[in-house]
């Protein structure tokens, strides 16, 4: 495939459904789970194990769906038709969970959580996996990411300021969940629509199916993929426990009250001047070099919160306006360096196994994500915490320091991981010459 650079319109139009996808993505880890758990009286313990069991649920449907689209060829391409596919279910699932009827059991939740992630895997697999195809060039590769983010930033921006304006107005939790809901109902079907008619998709050979133990090996063998994954998990388990504490750490430690949402909103709005900044250091430095530096930013910032006054709502701002400086620069780098493994893959097989590879992402993703919801909130109960108060000096302060400490045991980690990373621009440049040469020799095309 040429190595020419995309046009910035073609690549802002193919990270649109990121809008929408985490526009839900947040409300997932951060929103969704204490609404369920307080305003729909099912408690911390119950809602915890349900959403843990509906993202344990298409753990194998992951792994499964990347092993076959990348197999399949149907009439519009590897990656469109299930993106087309998995966008209605998606809408229905937003449509039961944002605005549900008075009463919902914890097996209806469960089922319309298993429809969404369903939906979730079809869209968001196939949509990075086509990214990852998008271009061979090691720095290209960077930049798509960085385009992805910047919609993903915005999606959780825009729900984020709805929800403000909402909450500003004196509108309930529903009311704002419905906001939420209406946002990403409007912008799903518009934005994959869009992507699928408007942006050609790579014209990939199909090759007879490999040996199950050479499939196996081929992965078992990938050093690079190891560290990736690793690398993965730890960032989502942060990201993870985070999320699922952030409106309690608000509320009771920082004393912000109804004001948790503009926080939100103020740190993500600061990730998007930070993309920027974050992407160029990716493109100077490597990705490895990239991912160090925003590791070390965290461990010093987050102790900062520790020692931060209660009811101050602007200097919590600030101190999530320098936090959120460094959001997403992990996924930014973490992608691109999967598509840099995928060509280690390709190297040794011949093969592109995009799907299956991020299958791999989306794996790590949910058990990091849900993992910290499934720990945290029983040990919550167990020191007595209440998610609508009142609660003890004592339990908020376990609380705080669960929340700025963990996370920084799990950055320190992901430096001593990543260290040892192998795969640099020129490593990759040498892979795509000797994979283009391959092709060439079998009459291919890259």
């Amino acid at each position: 495939m040429a190595k020419t650079e995309l046009s910035r319109w073609r690549l802002a139009l193919f990270a649109t459904p990121q809008i929408p996808i985490h526009a839900l993505g947040l409300p997932f880890v951060v929103m969704l789970p204490p609404f369920y758990a307080s305003e729909m009286g099912m408690g911390l313990v119950l809602v915890s194990q349900v959403f843990f069991l509906a993202r344990m649920s298409d753990v194998f449907l992951d792994l499964g769906f990347g092993w076959l689209s990348d197999r399949l060829r149907l009439k519009w391409g590897r990656r469109r038709p299930w993106m087309l596919i998995g966008m209605p279910l998606m809408v229905f699932a937003v449509w039961r969970l944002f605005m549900p009827p008075a009463s919902v059991t914890p097996t209806e939740l469960l089922a319309t959580l298993m429809v969404f992630y369903t939906g979730w895997t079809l869209v968001t697999l196939s949509h990075y996996a086509w990214g990852s195809e998008l271009s061979d060039d090691y720095h290209q590769r960077s930049r798509i990411q960085g385009f992805k983010q910047i919609a993903i930033v915005g999606g959780i921006t825009g729900v984020l300021l709805l929800t403000a304006m909402v909450e500003r107005s004196g509108g309930t939790p529903l009311m704002q969940m419905n906001a939420m809901g209406t946002f990403a109902m409007i912008l799903l079907p518009t934005t994959v629509l869009a992507v699928i008619f408007f942006v050609n998709e790579r014209q990939a050979q199909i090759h007879p199916a490999m040996p199950a133990g050479l499939a196996f090996a081929a992965m078992r063998d990938n050093k690079p993929l190891r560290f990736v994954i690793a690398a993965d998990l730890l960032v989502n388990l942060n990201a993870g426990l985070i999320g699922a504490l952030f409106i309690f750490f608000a509320r009771f430690y920082l004393g912000v009250g109804d004001q948790a949402s503009a926080l939100l909103f103020i740190y993500f709005l600061a990730g998007v001047i930070g993309i920027p900044i974050w992407t160029k250091i990716a493109l100077q430095y490597g990705k490895r070099q990239c991912f160090i530096i925003h590791a070390v930013y965290n461990i010093v910032l987050l102790p900062l919160f520790f020692f931060m006054p209660s009811g101050q709502f602007w200097v919590a701002a600030i101190g999530f306006i320098l936090f959120g400086l460094n959001y997403g620069t992990s996924s930014i780098v973490l992608r691109a360096m999967m598509s840099d493994v995928i060509d280690v893959d390709k190297l040794r097989t011949g093969r592109d196994r995009s799907g299956l590879y991020f299958a791999l992402l989306t794996l790590t993703a949910k058990v990091g994500l849900a993992a910290p919801l499934v720990i945290v909130y029983p040990v919550l109960s167990l020191i007595g915490f209440q998610a609508a108060g009142p609660n003890t000096t004592e339990t908020i302060d376990i609380l705080a320091a669960i929340y700025i400490f963990v996370p920084v045991v799990f950055n320190v980690l992901g430096i001593l991981l990543m260290r040892r990373y192998p795969i640099t621009a020129e490593i990759q440049a040498q892979m795509r010459a000797e994979i283009a040469r391959k092709e060439a020799a079998l009459g291919q095309t890259a």
